[in-house]
Parts: structure tokens; C-alpha cells; sequence
């Protein structure tokens, strides 16, 4: 099943650059596949990221990035309750 997404990245107040468009999630590896955004992010259009995720307690673990870009990502997000 294919769902939508939006991510908006701000500094100083301003929004520095955002993206969108459907992702999946089987569990383990989470893939935003990206259909629109700001123009400074247009070479991205098209293209997948890919992220392996795993969950430990109450925190997610997500290391990946866009297909054919060396950049890897790593991040934990924390739920609150």
C-alpha cells in the first residue's frame, strides 16, 4: 500500500527546502518515493530513499538515504507520550 508524505526542513524560521510524495513500510525498510518539492531539491524528483529501520522501546532507529547519493542519514526518533 502506498501512502503520502510531506517533509518540510526549516532553519531560522524559513523553510529550507521540502519534499513529497508516497512511501511504503514493510516493517524493516521504510522507501519515500520523491515526487515534488522545493525547486532548490528538483534534481531529487523522481528518485527513492531508501531507510532501514528498527525499533528498540520507545525510540526508532533509521539509517539510510537517496538511491545513488552517498550521503547516509542515522536518526533516532523518540516517541513521547
Amino acid at each position: 500500500m502506498l501512502r503520502s508524505y510531506i517533509c518540510t526542513h526549516t532553519f531560522n524560521n524559513s523553510i529550507a527546502f521540502s519534499l513529497g510524495g508516497s512511501y511504503t513500510f514493510d516493517g524493516k525498510t521504510y522507501t519515500e518515493i520523491i515526487k515534488f518539492g522545493s525547486a532548490n531539491q528538483s534534481v531529487l524528483f523522481g528518485r527513492n530513499a531508501v531507510y532501514k529501520v528498527r525499533f528498540e522501546g520507545n525510540k526508532m532507529h533509521i539509517s539510510g538515504g537517496v538511491e545513488n547519493d552517498p550521503r547516509i542519514f542515522n536518526e533516532i526518533w523518540e516517541r513521547v507520550e
